[in-house]
């Protein structure tokens, strides 16, 4: 597992929320399906839902996505070598049915697309809930990737390698209409704003903040500065 993605996935305690768009996962960036926000999840594998709580089978918990039925839970189980294992995990609202699937790569994200539950592996490959399992979903992902909109066209951004390990660089892109932005962007994940596509890369020893028309991914505005945003919305062009 990368730093990065070790960073930006392993939470400590994580509130899941519904109908906002927030990491996951990568990530965690789950999209909620508007549920009662009750279940607050652990690091260690441990959800709380209204003064009740449960330890799953997971002893590594880092994305979460909760809908009306209950709460679906990535992470890895360990074994007495100290091995990892991914699993998704689901707990039932009254923590009283808990289901397990073992995946082959560590998920990254859950998210929703044509109303389906799906969860995207750090490989790039996409699984949909149907029948009670996680089945190949024909959506194909850059590695890394996290999901920043499923609205109308799935838009999705890979992080730049960590220079130490791999040369190359990020980029922002979308899966159906097919355009590419390279970006240079590691800490912020790119998010939507008033419908276009904000990104911030660090370019020439300064911060560059983009803007991308996600129908098309053209450039829309450039902005460098020194200056770093509170938050990508707030960036002024």
């Amino acid at each position: 597992m990368s730093l990065f993605l070790t960073s930006m996935l392993l939470m400590a305690n994580r509130m899941i929320r519904p109908c906002i768009f927030v990491l996951a996962t990568l990530l965690a960036f789950p999209f909620s399906a508007c549920a009662q926000t009750t279940f607050s999840w652990r690091h260690d594998g441990v959800v709380v839902n209204q003064g009740q709580t449960l330890q799953t089978e997971l002893q590594n918990a880092y994305a979460g996505f909760e809908t009306d039925e209950g709460l679906y839970l990535a992470g890895f189980k360990i074994d007495q070598t100290r091995e990892n294992f991914p699993f998704v995990v689901f707990i039932s609202r009254n923590l009283e049915r808990v289901n397990s699937w073992p995946l082959e790569t560590m998920a990254g994200q859950f998210f929703e697309y044509q109303q389906k539950l799906h969860v995207l592996d750090v490989e790039g490959k996409a699984f949909q809930f149907e029948s009670n399992n996680w089945r190949r979903a024909n959506l194909t992902f850059k590695p890394n990737s996290i999901i920043v909109s499923t609205s109308r066209d799935i838009v999705a951004c890979n992080p730049a390698p960590l220079t130490k390990i791999a040369n190359g660089t990020g980029s922002c892109y979308s899966l159906f209409k097919q355009w590419s932005v390279d970006a240079n962007w590691r800490a912020a994940q790119p998010r939507i704003c008033d419908g276009e596509l904000i990104i911030q890369e660090h370019k020439d020893g300064s911060l560059h903040y983009l803007a991308v028309d996600i129908e098309s991914g053209k450039v829309l505005k450039s902005l460098y500065t020194e200056k770093a945003f509170s938050g990508l919305c707030l960036v002024s062009f």
